[in-house]
């Protein structure tokens, strides 16, 4: 039985590829992309509960906070070679 390989890339609600800081925008798992969105997303909270004049952040979460956020996989290998079949996948 041969197996597709995926990369898999995060793409942002106007169709744009995202990007870590350093650059990174592909993974070799869904969960990493999406716990690698999580970790650079912040996302403001609201007022700062001991300094009103502050406002607090805090860190995204994929299942709440990425609506209109895809992951797509590539499929980039297959032993023999790519079949017709192998499209690219979208996950939410």
């Amino acid at each position: 039985m041969s197996r597709v390989v995926y990369v898999y890339h995060i793409v942002d609600p106007d169709g744009s590829l995202w990007e870590t800081p350093q650059g990174k925008l592909t993974w070799d798992r869904v969960a990493a992309a999406k716990n690698a969105w999580g970790c650079h997303t912040w996302l403001d909270a609201g007022p700062n509960q001991y300094n009103p004049k502050l406002r607090t952040t805090r860190q995204a979460k994929w299942s709440v906070d990425a609506v209109g956020w895809k992951i797509v996989g590539t499929p980039i290998y297959r032993i023999g070679s790519l079949e017709e079949g192998d499209v690219p996948i979208e996950y939410t």
